[in-house]
Protein backbone atom coordinates (compact mmCIF):
# COMPACT_ATOMS: atom_id res chain seq x y z
CA UNK A 1 0.00 0.00 0.00
CA UNK A 2 0.87 3.51 -0.79
CA UNK A 3 1.48 5.51 2.25
CA UNK A 4 0.02 8.59 2.62
CA UNK A 5 1.05 11.79 1.47
CA UNK A 6 1.94 14.78 4.08
CA UNK A 7 -0.26 17.82 3.26
CA UNK A 8 1.47 21.01 3.98
CA UNK A 9 -0.46 23.76 5.57
CA UNK A 10 -0.59 26.85 3.12
CA UNK A 11 0.32 30.26 5.55
CA UNK A 12 0.27 33.42 4.11
CA UNK A 13 3.91 35.29 3.92
CA UNK A 14 4.15 38.94 3.09
CA UNK A 15 7.41 39.29 0.51
CA UNK A 16 9.46 42.48 0.59
CA UNK A 17 7.51 43.98 -2.48
CA UNK A 18 4.17 43.63 -0.34
CA UNK A 19 5.99 45.45 2.62
CA UNK A 20 6.93 48.37 0.94
CA UNK A 21 3.21 48.86 -0.71
CA UNK A 22 2.10 48.69 3.02
CA UNK A 23 3.89 51.73 3.69
CA UNK A 24 1.29 53.96 1.78
CA UNK A 25 -1.39 54.84 3.62
CA UNK A 26 -4.06 55.22 0.53
CA UNK A 27 -3.07 51.56 -0.35
CA UNK A 28 -3.24 50.23 3.14
CA UNK A 29 -7.27 51.56 3.33
CA UNK A 30 -9.17 52.23 -0.16
CA UNK A 31 -11.65 55.05 -0.14
CA UNK A 32 -15.17 54.35 1.08
CA UNK A 33 -16.16 54.86 -2.79
CA UNK A 34 -13.91 54.52 -6.08
CA UNK A 35 -14.89 57.11 -8.25
CA UNK A 36 -13.85 57.32 -11.80
CA UNK A 37 -13.32 60.75 -13.02
CA UNK A 38 -10.49 61.14 -9.52
CA UNK A 39 -7.16 59.10 -11.50
CA UNK A 40 -5.08 60.34 -8.18
CA UNK A 41 -7.14 57.86 -6.17
CA UNK A 42 -7.24 54.61 -8.87
CA UNK A 43 -3.36 54.70 -9.94
CA UNK A 44 -1.87 53.17 -6.69
CA UNK A 45 -4.06 49.93 -7.76
CA UNK A 46 -2.15 50.18 -11.15
CA UNK A 47 0.95 48.02 -12.25
CA UNK A 48 3.47 49.67 -14.03
CA UNK A 49 2.04 47.94 -17.27
CA UNK A 50 -1.48 49.44 -16.14
CA UNK A 51 -3.19 46.18 -15.36
CA UNK A 52 -5.75 46.33 -11.91
CA UNK A 53 -4.08 44.56 -9.24
CA UNK A 54 -4.76 41.44 -7.22
CA UNK A 55 -6.87 42.24 -4.32
CA UNK A 56 -4.71 40.13 -2.03
CA UNK A 57 -1.65 42.36 -2.91
CA UNK A 58 -3.95 45.06 -1.94
CA UNK A 59 -6.01 44.15 1.40
CA UNK A 60 -8.99 44.80 0.12
CA UNK A 61 -12.42 42.97 -0.06
CA UNK A 62 -14.22 41.15 -3.10
CA UNK A 63 -16.84 44.40 -2.97
CA UNK A 64 -14.32 46.84 -3.03
CA UNK A 65 -12.07 45.24 -5.37
CA UNK A 66 -15.29 45.11 -7.79
CA UNK A 67 -15.94 48.78 -7.50
CA UNK A 68 -12.29 49.34 -8.42
CA UNK A 69 -12.73 47.36 -11.58
CA UNK A 70 -16.03 49.17 -12.84
CA UNK A 71 -14.12 52.75 -11.89
CA UNK A 72 -10.94 51.57 -13.91
CA UNK A 73 -13.03 50.37 -16.44
CA UNK A 74 -15.54 53.43 -17.33
CA UNK A 75 -12.04 55.75 -17.14
CA UNK A 76 -10.65 53.76 -19.61
CA UNK A 77 -13.61 54.05 -21.61
CA UNK A 78 -13.62 57.90 -21.50
CA UNK A 79 -9.76 57.87 -22.02
CA UNK A 80 -8.80 59.01 -18.45
CA UNK A 81 -6.59 56.35 -18.30
CA UNK A 82 -4.29 54.49 -20.63
CA UNK A 83 -5.49 50.59 -21.40
CA UNK A 84 -1.80 49.67 -21.70
CA UNK A 85 1.27 51.22 -20.41
CA UNK A 86 1.96 51.65 -24.51
CA UNK A 87 -0.85 54.16 -25.09
CA UNK A 88 0.75 57.37 -23.00
CA UNK A 89 -1.73 59.67 -22.37
CA UNK A 90 -1.26 63.55 -24.28
CA UNK A 91 -0.82 66.10 -22.10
Amino acid sequence: MAAPKNKKSKSFSISKSELTRLDYPILREPPKMFDYKDIASLVPFLSETKKILSPKSRFMDSKKQRQLSLAVKRARFIALLPYTDSHSLQQ
